[in-house]
């Protein structure tokens, strides 16, 4: 199974790393028409393009990080306990992870849903918000697999193979 989502993860890292280059230069672009010349004007939607990107740059680099092992971990105590016993506890901390995630997944499933419903769209720019709000979930997704992948891992881990 990491063999089908790590290609996965590193495929929606590398969308999202993309994306905030590109959200990046416009950024620079922005601050430099806005402060340097004597047009003192902003790019217009700048600031909405970047709180929608911002999901991209976030959601698709979740898992990514998961399957690197990259998010925060406070091990002091856990390092110290026998190799099984760090199996048990990673596979409870992984169990508890997928029903967040599981959660964040439904849930904001249901926001993206409703943002097709009610047509909502950005204030300047009027792009459709839906799109974006279904890069949550799918993030989300992708991550959930990789929590997956690290509970069976820990599972192992426990079992003492």
């Amino acid at each position: 199974m990491k063999r089908v989502f790590d290609p996965i993860s590193s495929a929606l890292n590398a969308v999202g790393t993309g994306v905030l280059f590109a959200l990046m230069l416009l950024t620079v672009a922005d601050v430099i028409l806005r402060h340097r010349f004597t047009i003192n004007q902003p790019i217009p939607g700048v600031f909405e393009l970047t709180e929608l990107t911002m999901v991209v740059v976030v959601f698709f680099g979740l898992a990514f990080t998961a399957s690197k092992k990259g998010h925060i971990a406070v091990d002091l105590v856990v390092a110290k306990l026998p190799h099984r016993w760090q199996g048990v506890i990673d596979s409870f901390t992984s169990l508890l992870s997928l029903g967040v995630f599981a959660l964040i997944i439904w849930q904001s499933a249901i926001f993206a849903y409703e943002a097709v419903t009610y047509h909502e769209v950005t204030d300047i720019l009027d792009i459709p918000i839906f799109f974006f709000r279904f890069l949550v979930p799918l993030g989300a997704l992708v991550l959930w697999f990789q929590l997956l992948v690290s509970l069976l891992e820990s599972l192992r881990k426990a079992a003492g193979r």
